[in-house]
């Protein structure tokens, strides 16, 4: 009698073990090109930036054009209110601006927050791994 309790625990095997061979060879390709982009890199001087100081550049300008959206949405939601002559459907509209505007700089506050520890330990991860290395080299 076929107990079914081998046979997924079987199904489960060969799938990892075939998912695990599969993504092994369609990613050789890429690591015998390693050598020839790296040479291209040098040629069109890229530099040789760390991914953690790119990330944070990235992110910088990001959260820099978030922060200037920010302030045009508090300047609209302003003046729609400062123009609002007293009617409460744009005054009502106004705060609502306004409250959305508070809501996304809490957000982006939070966001660069985490996105600014996250990159510190992951520099430190790094570092450690780096100054590990050498010592055991030398």
């Amino acid at each position: 009698m076929i107990n079914f309790s081998q046979v997924k625990r079987l199904k489960k095997v060969l799938f990892i073990v075939l998912f695990v061979f599969t993504f092994g060879l369609l990613f050789q390709p890429c690591l015998a090109q390693l050598e020839q982009l790296q040479e291209v890199g040098k040629e069109a001087n890229l530099g040789e930036t760390k991914v953690p100081v790119l990330v944070a550049n990235i992110l910088g300008v990001v959260f820099g054009l978030m922060g200037i959206l920010l302030v045009g949405l508090i300047l609209a939601g302003g003046f729609l209110w400062m123009t609002s002559g007293g009617n409460p459907e744009k005054i009502k509209k106004a705060q609502g601006m306004l409250k959305n505007a508070l809501i996304g700089l809490i957000i982006i506050v939070l966001a660069y927050s985490i996105s600014v520890f996250v990159l510190e330990k992951l520099q430190e991860v790094t570092q450690e791994g780096t100054s590990k290395e050498e010592t055991s080299n030398n």
